[in-house]
């Protein structure tokens, strides 16, 4: 289950004014406008909170998590790098770390009963890759609130072919 309180207290401890909840509207627009349904623990998560606010806004570990105004598709956000991934439709950005470095998106769908797994996007300096990391947007934010700096930070595998996958400071 979402630990919405233990969010919200960790984002209040870094000095982040929160958003009011997104209205039941807004969600079915973003649903309807992408053919998508929401995760039971995002839907709460967004009525709750709606992100930090603007896209920009971070904590001081970098982290910056989005209003459902902001979430967008990898595809969509990245055309001219993703043209050669057609799954990345189905992944929509909802946080980032350090201004993209990586960012990470939830897979959607019409169906309500498909898995939603979190991954890692990873898009710079030419390069792009994605990789599941997370089963759930639960998970997600229980790794992030345990060490923002662990899991979290882990670039797609595409981008280290055979090796282990290690965090993104690791790999330059």
């Amino acid at each position: 289950m979402l630990d919405l309180p233990r969010l919200v207290a960790h984002w209040s401890s870094h000095g982040i004014d929160l958003p009011s909840g997104a209205t039941e509207e807004e969600i079915r627009q973003f649903e309807s406008r992408h053919n998508v349904v929401l995760p039971a623990d995002m839907r709460f998560y967004f009525q709750a909170v709606n992100g930090m606010g603007k896209r920009g806004v971070m904590d001081e570990d970098m982290f910056s998590f989005w209003r459902i105004q902001d979430v967008i598709s990898v595809a969509d956000e990245l055309p001219d790098r993703t043209r050669d991934y057609p799954n990345t439709r189905c992944y929509f950005m909802f946080a980032d770390h350090s201004i993209s470095l990586p960012t990470y998106a939830i897979r959607l769908s019409s169906n309500a009963t498909e898995n939603t797994p979190v991954a890692s996007v990873l898009s710079d300096f030419g390069a792009f890759g994605i990789g599941d990391l997370f089963a759930s947007f639960t998970e997600f934010v229980t790794n992030y609130l345990a060490d923002p700096y662990g899991r979290c930070q882990t670039i797609p595998e595409a981008l280290v072919p055979a090796t282990s996958v290690k965090p993104w400071w690791q790999f330059w």
